[in-house]
């Protein structure tokens, strides 16, 4: 579900986490769920969801908008 793509930050790899990701911010310490759209041909947008304490509370954080988007 969770896979490391590079040193602090990993990628979802199921389907319905599609754009979701976690990054660890050298800046602050923190954990940010972020999303990646593409906004045209070979341009992407990336929007910090939220920041969390810990890998397991982004982790969590990621199922919770899974569920607020499939509604």
């Amino acid at each position: 579900m969770l896979q490391q793509s590079i040193p602090r930050h990993w990628h979802f790899t199921t389907p319905e986490h599609d754009g979701l990701s976690i990054r660890l911010s050298r800046i602050t310490g923190e954990f940010d769920l972020s999303l990646r759209t593409q906004v045209g041909d070979m341009c992407w947008e990336t929007t910090i969801l939220s920041s969390h304490q810990t890998l397991e509370q982004a982790v969590t954080a990621a199922d919770r908008q899974v569920l607020v988007v499939s509604r």
